[in-house]
């Protein structure tokens, strides 16, 4: 798009680096959505779950505010505004750009929140975790809606929004509000990444292990850093450019609506990242960890068996030597001698208890096993 070089031209609220910004990261966002659908239609051989669904139509809102950029950069110009716009019709499309951006930006945030809830439900089973999911999915809900409606019912009349020349256009404090919803959406980020902390402290491995557990989880904090990015160059430049009156008014909150596109679009990308483990091979380290938890979560045991309430409420994830076998307070089984039958055994690791004594480690395999008992009776004379 060419850029106007008139002196009758004004700096335009849509900058290179924001039209930049609403291409790249929407295309990103997407890769990442698409990636998560490929690892249950094309590696788990699944249909995709309901986390997944929610991400997607995440991602859809998110394109919205791009869409928003667009429209505003092909009506008004980028870096400047085109010469034959006059000044009050460049402050129509900005006022309008910016109230519009509100909507896809509340309903992405909590979109992705949301999918990310009800992707630690699929993973932990427990009755007591999923009530808490839904109560919180609930809550998020709510805030969503109240959101939309406030943003909507900001101005009175509705178009009053982007008038620059109306007295009395808004109900509130808009500037105080927009603060307000970015601070809560930043709390609510926190809450959500430490949502399945309790659940993992009590797992049956070491402290290693669940360290590392808790880092596939976190690999969402990008969006809590975006977040508060977004929430410090909104406050620096919101009442900056309230009270300038010049040409440049509008082009100070380009900062504030680029991160405005980026932390959605991180969020649904970081959403994504635990999705992956399938696409890692059993190993050492970390590469290991995503493969045992992606064979976790996407196994029946993950997906549709009950979780069995327990005083610990304990999920082991693997059987690489990082979690004791627990063994049964009661054992009738119990021989005279002082062994124990093979109900104790571990299948996959055999009699012993070295990772080189499992001939199946790395073949998927399925052991069903049938036990006939046939009573006898012996009479005698």
């Amino acid at each position: 798009m060419a850029t106007p070089t008139s002196t009758s031209s004004e700096p335009s609220m849509v900058t290179s680096a924001l039209l930049a910004v609403s291409i790249v990261f929407p295309i990103l966002g997407t890769i990442a959505v698409g990636l998560r659908f490929l690892v249950h239609n094309r590696v788990k051989k699944q249909k995709p779950s309901s986390d997944d669904w929610v991400c997607a139509l995440a991602q859809l809102a998110a394109w919205g505010i791009s869409i928003d950029t667009f429209v505003a950069a092909g009506m008004a110009g980028t870096d400047y505004t085109y010469p034959s716009l006059s000044p009050l019709s460049a402050s129509v499309i900005f006022l309008r750009t910016l109230w519009i951006e509100g909507f896809p930006l509340v309903i992405s945030l909590s979109l992705v929140k949301i999918s990310i809830l009800l992707f630690y439900a699929r993973v932990f089973t427990t009755f007591k975790f999923k009530l808490a999911v839904h109560i919180y999915v609930g809550i998020l809900t709510a805030w969503c809606i109240s959101m939309v409606i406030c943003q909507l019912l900001a101005a009175n009349p509705i178009q009053n929004a982007w008038n620059p020349l109306a007295t009395t256009p808004l109900r509130f404090n808009y500037n105080a509000w927009s603060l307000a919803f970015a601070g809560m959406s930043m709390v609510f980020d926190v809450i959500v990444l430490c949502f399945p902390l309790p659940i993992i402290y009590k797992l049956q491995m070491t402290q290693t292990r669940k360290l590392q557990v808790v880092a596939i989880f976190w690999l969402g904090i990008f969006c809590c850093v975006s977040s508060a990015v977004r929430f410090y160059y909104l406050y620096s430049e919101i009442y900056g450019a309230t009270a300038l009156t010049g040409p440049d008014r509008y082009m100070k909150t380009s900062t504030a609506f680029i991160w405005g596109t980026v932390e959605p679009n991180a969020s649904i990308i970081a959403a994504c990242l635990p999705c992956y483990a399938p696409f890692f091979t059993k190993g050492q380290g970390l590469p290991s960890l995503f493969a045992k938890f992606g064979s976790f979560f996407s196994s029946g045991r993950g997906n549709k068996a009950k979780a069995t309430e327990s005083s610990d409420d304990t999920f082991p994830l693997g059987s690489d030597g990082s979690y004791q076998l627990r063994e049964p307070k009661n054992r009738p089984w119990e021989r005279v001698d002082g062994g124990y039958s093979s109900h104790n055994v571990d299948i996959e690791r055999g009699n012993g208890w070295n990772s080189d004594r499992e001939p199946l480690k790395h073949v998927p395999f399925q052991v069903k096993v049938t036990k006939d008992f046939t009573a006898s009776e012996t009479r005698e004379y």
